[in-house]
């Protein structure tokens, strides 16, 4: 009875708590707009023409730019805590509308000017919610140091970060000068690991709807690139690595974020089951 209890509340406590990711999740229903036309059975080819040839390509002259702030800001957060929190929370926020734009549009002779829909609402709103966060701030960072090893998703975060591919050939090329032209500061799938890893060291004292918000969106994007890397298009392989850290990272966030609601619920139920026995 008790077990039974537990999972029915969980399933209760989960649903209260994070009901409001459907309003960011829904999005994905939404299909893609090009101004050529399509098909409905090209639907799917259409978004991932968008992902593949993002109207991003045109600013590769601003990549050193957001290369270089994710690095000032990791340093500066170890260094100075919670008095670079908002200015840490509005850099994402800012970046999360960038790419939102730059990533979700494609101009091109195959389907002309073409916007992928559910992107581009979905990054919207989530950069939303991270300025929500860097007006009324929750974030409190602080340096764990009888807990090193909840830093261990940093190192993976860089390597991702850093993104070794030739622009040309998409084979493995470690040239450290990626770290500065790569672009991936620009890309939700190589920047959002690096935040993530920078908050979850400081879990619970964040901000949680933000935090479960990122993770969950993360997921999903993961999963995404592995089916898109992997199987559909099996030669992006080596992409496909660098989207491992993503999946990862993200998985662990909401793997505290769910835990950290099961435990309040397992002490609720102990709590009621001792009451009821008094």
């Amino acid at each position: 009875m008790t077990h039974r209890l537990f999972l029915s509340k969980l399933v209760e406590a989960v649903w209260y708590r994070w009901r409001f990711l459907l309003l960011i999740l829904m999005p994905q229903m939404i299909p893609p707009y090009a101004s050529e036309g399509y098909t409905l059975s090209e639907w799917g080819m259409v978004n991932t023409f968008i992902l593949t040839h993002p109207f991003k390509d045109f600013f590769a002259g601003f990549y050193p730019v957001f290369q270089i702030m994710p690095l000032v800001l990791l340093v500066t957060i170890f260094l100075a805590g919670r008095r670079v929190s908002r200015i840490f929370s509005g850099y994402a926020a800012v970046t999360y509308v960038i790419i939102a734009f730059l990533q979700s549009i494609s101009v091109s002779d195959t389907y002309g000017f073409a916007v992928h829909t559910a992107n581009l609402m979905t990054f919207l709103t989530l950069a939303g919610l991270w300025f929500r966060e860097t007006a009324f701030p929750q974030n409190k960072f602080k340096i764990q140091k009888n807990t090193i090893w909840k830093y261990w998703a940093i190192p993976l975060a860089l390597l991702a970060f850093w993104f070794p591919v030739n622009p040309i050939l998409l084979t493995p090329d470690f040239d450290p000068i990626y770290l500065l032209t790569s672009g991936s500061g620009l890309s939700f799938c190589m920047v959002t690991p690096l935040y993530l890893a920078i908050l979850a060291p400081n879990f619970p004292q964040i901000n949680k709807p933000v935090f479960i918000s990122t993770g969950v969106i993360g997921v999903m994007m993961g999963l995404g690139n592995m089916l898109l890397e992997f199987i559909i298009y099996p030669a992006f392989w080596w992409i496909g690595i660098f989207h491992i850290p993503l999946l990862i990272i993200s998985l662990w966030c909401v793997v505290l974020s769910f835990n950290e609601i099961a435990g309040q619920v397992r002490e609720a139920v102990i709590d009621m089951g001792v009451r009821a026995s008094a």
